[in-house]
């Protein structure tokens, strides 16, 4: 059978669109896409060989005889090849960079692997490191030829999901042997172009990665297995990359708690920068008194404090009126006044006294310093006086009862501040006055203990408070603060005799007589703020502890005096004062000028 000379026809010969080589076809019917041998490339002088016997045998057994059209197709085939054959490795790599620039553009798919058999074989774009993990960048550069027994191999599936192609096979230019972590998915990150190191344990890792390092690693590899799962292409969201490295650490520090600290006695770091402390002896003084007070009330140390370690309220209340040193404490045998929130007591403060002399009679403390041993003493009753209280409420039925008391006691304490702030107010407001002027540092500097108490009075339904005196306190005193009140009364209405608003104070009782409060004198007051009748009744030691003060003036202006004679019986804002033509207001002054 003859060929067709049409067919025989010698054809540009097709460049492959993965190789740029050119493809041996023959010269029947076949399919030009389908190459002759299997897909062969006629890359090397034994391969274009092959098929030119291969040709010959087809067309000798198909009984065609050849012509001298054939004979020239065959030469130009045989004299291509040689061509191609005698080209150099250098025009070969140029070409296949060109061949790298046109895949970037075309955005074709995969160039097909070489046989592993050749002898020699043709550069090919090494694929970028990505290109493992099925991520394509677009990078590619040539590799240089090497003798195929000293390249080790790794075959990986393409995650293109086109089915024609088929598993493919990547050279690297050198010996390396890549773990199987390398290859798996679990081990991606988003980030494998930036970062490509793989964490192990630190007895294998040979870069010695960290603890640390290898949790990170493992957080992002654990959002890279979900995030490749169907696609590889998929989109990740930022807020997910950011989570899955947080939900990660939380789970871990969870499962490994941290380590418990040293078992060393260094004293922790303070938070309380710049916080003085007492040094060593001051503590070590604080101990030492601590046992001696436990020695001289005769108690054992661990044991609670007991009702025979405790004076009486009849006790206490006739030392506080008699001041006899009979009636008092008595050291050894120490009995304190911890009964009542007034740990400042007159009984106290001689149990201090006594309990000074008994310290400075032990050895090593002959020289300590009085006043230092009763402070600290002093101290260590506010503490006694708070296990007593707890002990007391958790045994007595009672207990209710005497944290009630202490309630009381509390609001009387707050109503004498409440007291003595509205008279130093009006003092100041009024400093224009000479003799108000003159008062200003006496009254700024005493105490709210000088202040009288007062007692609620509830019966036939009206709420009223009476006034209790003190008993150390010199009556005269009760006028001179009766116009201190009735002043600041005055500055509660306007010009026009109308009440201002806010709230007034309660309207104290003085003619109901009540028992005198039995409390500690205040020192170091002027001396005629105390009752002579009871400065009679004090031992010459109690006289020099109360520290006594020249006399002052208590006399005001006749301007004051008529100020407050026209309010002091205003109880409330309903009680309208007296008006300025009233009888029995002294005469008219003018006020005084402030300079």
């Amino acid at each position: 059978m003859s060929i067709p000379v049409t067919a025989l026809t010698p054809r540009k010969p097709k460049l492959s669109r993965r190789a740029n080589i050119p493809l041996a076809f023959p010269a029947s019917g076949h399919s030009p896409d389908a190459p002759v041998g299997g897909g062969i490339l006629a890359s090397d002088n034994t391969d274009r060989k092959s098929t030119d016997a291969e040709m010959e045998r087809s067309t000798s057994a198909s009984g065609s005889s050849s012509s001298d059209e054939e004979e020239q197709f065959f030469t130009d085939e045989m004299d291509l090849d040689t061509d191609r054959s005698d080209e150099s490795e250098s025009d070969d790599e140029e070409q296949y960079d060109q061949l790298c620039d046109d895949d970037d553009d075309d955005d074709e798919e995969p160039i097909s692997p070489f046989s592993s058999d050749d002898s020699q074989q043709t550069p090919r774009p090494r694929l970028h490191q990505s290109h493992l993990y099925g991520k394509q960048t677009g990078h590619h550069t040539p590799s240089l030829a090497s003798d195929s027994a000293a390249t080790s191999t790794c075959s990986f599936y393409s995650p293109d999901p086109d089915p024609r192609l088929q598993p493919r096979r990547t050279f690297f230019p050198f010996p390396i042997d890549i773990p199987d972590k390398l290859l798996s998915q679990a081990c991606a990150s988003p980030r494998l172009d930036e970062e490509m190191d793989i964490d192990e344990n630190n007895g294998e890792d040979p870069l010695g990665a960290d603890d640390s390092q290898n949790q990170s690693h493992s957080s992002r590899g654990s959002l890279s297995e979900s995030f490749l799962g169907d696609s590889s292409h998929a989109p990740v969201n930022a807020a997910d990359t950011k989570k899955a490295p947080r939900q990660l650490h939380s789970k871990t520090a969870a499962q490994n708690p941290p380590p418990p600290p040293p078992t060393s006695r260094s004293p922790p770091v303070s938070n309380h920068v710049g916080k003085k402390h007492r040094p060593g002896a001051v503590l070590d003084l604080h101990a030492d008194i601590r046992v001696l007070v436990f020695r001289a009330m005769g108690r054992v140390a661990g044991e609670p404090i007991m009702p025979s370690n405790i004076a009486s309220t009849e006790a206490v209340r006739l030392f506080a009126a008699t001041k006899r040193e009979d009636h008092g404490p008595s050291c050894p045998g120490l009995k304190v006044d911890i009964s009542t929130p007034d740990i400042a007591s007159g009984w106290n403060k001689r149990a201090s006294i006594l309990f000074g002399d008994y310290f400075r009679l032990q050895p090593g403390y002959e020289s300590a310093d009085e006043i230092v041993v009763r402070s600290h003493f002093m101290t260590h009753l506010q503490t006694l006086r708070k296990q007593w209280v707890k002990s007391r409420l958790e045994l007595d039925s009672t207990g209710q009862q005497a944290l009630s008391d202490q309630n009381v006691m509390k609001a009387r304490g707050t109503h004498r501040r409440n007291l003595l702030d509205r008279r130093q107010k009006v003092c100041v407001a009024l400093m224009a006055d000479p003799s108000i002027q003159r008062l200003i540092p006496l009254i700024s500097s005493l105490k709210s203990e000088v202040m009288s108490g007062d007692e609620s009075d509830h019966r036939n339904g009206e709420r009223k408070y009476v006034i209790r005196r003190l008993a150390w306190r010199n009556p005269e005193l009760d006028h001179f603060f009766m116009i201190l009140d009735a002043l600041h009364l005055s500055m509660r209405f306007g010009s026009d005799g109308r009440a201002k608003r806010g709230k007034f104070p309660h309207p104290r009782i003085r003619d109901v007589p009540r028992p005198a409060a039995e409390v500690d004198a205040v020192p170091a007051l002027p001396i005629n703020f105390y009752n002579p009748k009871w400065l009679d009744t004090l031992d010459p030691l109690s006289k020099r502890l109360l520290d006594a003060q020249d006399p002052v003036s208590l006399d005001f202006s006749p301007y004051i005096m008529r100020r407050a004679k026209k309010f002091e019986h205003v109880i409330n804002s309903s009680t309208a004062p007296l008006p300025d033509n009233h009888p029995s207001l002294p005469p008219k002054v003018p006020a005084p000028v402030v300079p």
